[in-house]
């Protein structure tokens, strides 16, 4: 009996020791996945709270703000450079430089666009003149002495401004007869309205009245021809006016501007005498020049009167001068077979002078009108075309735009507008910024 119960208790521990066994790696297992998703879930968590410091810092957004800057992130080149590339044409973004005094500084200098023509064929040599249809050459009306030269080589002058003072004795003799011829008129107006009324009195005849009729026509007739003839040396009709309140024969004279323009040359000296053969002043309007073109006879058949020219100048590189033909010669050289014609053009700049040589265009009536820009002005990034535009002393906007036909140092652009200030010095120094911001160094990097 004693036996049995002791195999029974050895069978029941053996039982409890295997059972023991079969559990604990179970328990183990279940803890460590436990400890496991612990890990995983606790893992998980920090990197959502990573995520969760720059939630709300992407930039270029519709609301980040570059206090750097002072403008919206989204339009900021310094801090959005790398998106500078995907701007459509005509679309900018802005660069706001760190000084408002750095682009004078710099030298940086702005022009307007241009408006040209797409020009095709052929381009005439032109020469430019002075417009003599606005040119003047003042002469003496007599020979005199020079007392006073009123004006020197560039001066502007309006219309009536003195540019000359000269001593004329003969203004003296002529201003005498002027004041006889007067006195004549008078007396003889008074002898014809005497004999009117004795006429219609039958006092007197009708030959006697004629004949101060005739006496007093012959007395005004006179005095406007002196009258001509004092207007002709210069004199004004307020100082022949004068002239007869005072009955002063001065022999001095002032001779005037005939138009608003520039001298252009100055022959004489105070104290110099002069003829009345010589020209001693030469006055010019230069809002308008002539251009002198020779053209080749066989292309006689594309010119007419106001056809429309465009001129450009290597001595004035990025410029266009525009006008129209409005004289064609009726003779061809025997020699050179060309043609010379005559075109106006506006130089109300005043850049163009006479004598300078240029490339002149006949512009097609049905050519569809182009903005152009010094070729200076376009900055190339990444093989893309780009323009600066300045909107304040600090401020500019990159612009992407294509360029077109180029002319000597011309180029037509599109993507601008008329009233763009283009920079056309120094973009270079510009796009160091945005090259710079690219690399790096931008407020994208905070």
């Amino acid at each position: 009996m004693t036996k049995n119960w002791k195999n029974s208790l050895a069978l029941t521990a053996i039982t409890l020791l295997s059972v023991g066994m079969m559990t604990s790696p179970i328990q183990s297992a279940t803890h460590d996945h436990a400890h496991e998703q612990e890990h995983v879930e606790t893992t998980h968590d920090d990197h959502g709270h990573e995520a969760d410091e720059h939630e709300g810092h992407n930039h270029g957004s519709a609301t980040d703000y570059c206090p750097e800057h002072q403008m919206l992130e989204k339009v900021d080149a310094l801090c959005q450079a790398g998106h500078i590339g995907d701007l459509p044409l005509g679309q900018g973004m802005m660069v706001r430089l760190y000084d408002e005094n750095v682009a004078a500084k710099t030298g940086i200098v702005t022009a307007r666009p241009q408006p040209i023509h797409s020009l095709g064929g052929e381009t005439f040599l032109g020469q430019v003149a002075l417009n003599r249809n606005r040119l003047a050459k003042i002469t003496s009306p007599a020979p005199g002495l020079v007392t006073t030269v009123h004006v020197q080589p560039g001066t502007q002058v309006s219309q009536g401004q003195a540019l000359l003072t000269v001593d004329i004795p003969q203004l003296a003799t002529l201003k005498s007869d002027y004041l006889a011829a007067q006195a004549r008129v008078e007396q003889s107006r008074t002898h014809y309205e005497r004999e009117q009324l004795l006429l219609e009195k039958g006092i007197t005849s009708k030959h006697e009245f004629q004949q101060a009729r005739s006496l007093a026509l012959q007395a005004g007739s006179d005095a406007d021809r002196y009258h001509q003839q004092l207007l002709n040396t210069g004199l004004t009709s307020d100082e022949i006016n004068q002239l007869m309140e005072q009955r002063h024969t001065e022999t001095r004279i002032t001779l005037r501007a005939p138009f608003a323009g520039t001298v252009t040359d100055v022959a004489t000296a105070q104290g110099e005498r002069i003829s009345d053969q010589t020209a001693v002043i030469t006055l010019a309007n230069l809002d308008t020049l002539w251009l002198e073109v020779a053209v080749p006879e066989t292309q006689l058949q594309h010119l007419h009167a106001g056809a429309p020219v465009q001129a450009r100048f290597a001595a004035l590189p990025g410029r266009v001068f525009t006008g129209k033909l409005f004289f064609l010669g009726t003779q061809i050289d025997p020699r050179s077979r060309m043609l010379t014609a005559l075109a106006e053009i506006d130089n109300t700049t005043h850049l163009l002078k006479a004598g300078l040589y240029g490339d002149v265009a006949l512009v097609a009536e049905e050519s569809e009108q182009e903005l152009a820009i010094d070729a200076n002005a376009v900055q190339m990034l990444n093989n893309t075309p780009y323009v600066f535009i300045a909107h304040e002393d600090d401020l500019f906007e990159i612009r992407r735009v294509e360029i077109g036909t180029r002319t000597n140092h011309l180029v037509a652009v599109t993507g601008i507008n008329a009233d763009d200030a283009i920079v056309v010095q120094q973009g270079y120094a510009l796009k160091s910024e945005v090259l710079k911001a690219s690399l790096g160094a931008s407020c994208a990097d905070h």
